[in-house]
């Protein structure tokens, strides 16, 4: 499996942009796969600064429902992009973030598409898979109360069930690639391992959303992917500076850093 890096919060490379955001190509077992695209067109002139064209793409997956994923979906159509784009059931809704004050930010897509709806668990190429509705398995995680969505005229906890994370399996291996993990890292790995037994996780590169997670979170976090013992674990975008630092320290060279224009291999 090859991740090019595309969208990240971070970049150190001359002619790369960054931003608030995420998107990677992902080619394994033969597909290219575009996950997530940011909230602009930012991963589209990545693309060309490295030299990539994306117009050959086997499937667009979105993450799930924020802009900072979706958000560059518009562009894509634009550019030319006609593979079919995957996202989880309810991910096109009028999601919103609830501020300090009282206000409702709008974090939505903003762009509706033609689109394949997932809705639990669905294997969209040979060894390749998605899944989502990820329950809460560990009780220090749980997504925010920030999170709602206008549903149907009334404002409701969002539980995120539109999350989905995308599984390619290489012989005994599972890959994990996730955008935002909101329900929880642990539990979203809990969950795959409860689906594929017999595998053992290889590269799980994933944002965790733990930019704000206190000590005692941020330490059993680590202690359960330490028991989970992915072969190799890329934090990205939203899990945070302090998180990356704490989980580089505690997995060594098993934790590999990412930003835009990075290629991991597995």
């Amino acid at each position: 499996m090859k991740l090019t890096v595309l969208t990240e919060n971070l970049v150190n490379r001359r002619g790369m942009l960054a931003e608030h955001g995420l998107s990677v190509l992902v080619e394994a077992n033969g597909r290219k796969i575009l996950f997530d695209t940011g909230q602009s067109d930012v991963f589209l002139k990545n693309a060309h600064a490295l030299g990539i064209s994306l117009r050959d793409v086997d499937a667009i997956v979105l993450s799930h429902g924020h802009y900072d994923h979706g958000g560059g979906l518009e562009f894509a159509i634009r550019e030319g992009l006609s593979a079919p784009v995957y996202v989880g059931k309810g991910a096109f809704e009028e999601k919103k973030c609830l501020e300090k004050d009282g206000r409702l930010r709008n974090i939505g897509i903003g762009t509706t598409v033609e689109a394949v709806e997932t809705d639990g668990f669905r294997e969209i190429f040979p060894e390749i898979f998605l899944m989502n509705r990820i329950p809460k398995l560990a009780g220090f995680e749980g997504v925010s109360p920030v999170f709602v969505v206008n549903r149907n005229g009334e404002i409701v906890h969002d539980e995120m069930q539109d999350e989905q994370l995308l599984l390619i399996r290489e012989g005994q291996k599972l890959h994990v690639i996730a955008g935002c993990c909101h329900v929880g890292i642990v539990s979203c790995l809990m969950y795959v391992r409860e689906r594929f037994p017999k595998e053992r996780l290889g590269m799980v590169f994933a944002g965790m959303h733990l930019r704000s997670a206190g000590k005692e979170r941020l330490d059993a976090t680590i202690e359960e992917i330490g028991k989970l013992n992915p072969d190799c674990l890329v934090p990205v975008h939203c899990t945070g500076i302090m998180a990356i630092a704490r989980m580089k320290l505690a997995f060594g060279e098993k934790c590999r850093l990412a930003e835009a224009g990075k290629v991991l291999e597995a």
